[in-house]
């Protein structure tokens, strides 16, 4: 829950303040199939907030998941930056940023968590 609040404040800040062109504004429409198209949305390129989502749940669970689910998030996560691209509306590196920000987040919030875990509650969960 902190870490999709966090990320949430975060995206929103960072697409806002960047306002980066989708691809299919930059490149135009000759050059890029349009699959997916949203109103007010074409200047909120950077980063993909759908691959930071989907980065931050598989990594945050990643603790808990069995070997079979760790290949299958990792799978979910490629899939999911994946069709970013392809559906015309993220150019690769605003995935790439997405992914980024979304794994060092989850680590970063495991950190400050655990250290509360232990210091208030005297439990190691790591």
């Amino acid at each position: 829950a902190a870490g999709y609040a966090a990320e949430g404040i975060i995206i929103h800040y960072i697409k806002d303040y960047f306002a980066y062109p989708r691809p299919y504004i930059t490149l135009g429409h000759d050059h890029v199939r349009v699959l997916e198209m949203r109103a007010g949305e074409d200047y909120h390129s950077f980063p993909s907030g759908h691959a930071a989502f989907i980065t931050l749940m598989v990594i945050g669970l990643w603790p808990v998941l069995s070997p079979n689910l760790r290949w299958l998030g990792t799978w979910l996560i490629f899939g999911v930056c994946w069709s970013r691209i392809a559906l015309g509306v993220h150019f690769p590196v605003d995935v790439l940023a997405g992914y980024a920000m979304a794994f060092f987040l989850v680590i970063a919030l495991r950190a400050i968590i655990y250290e509360l875990m232990e210091m208030l509650l005297g439990l190691n969960p790591g």
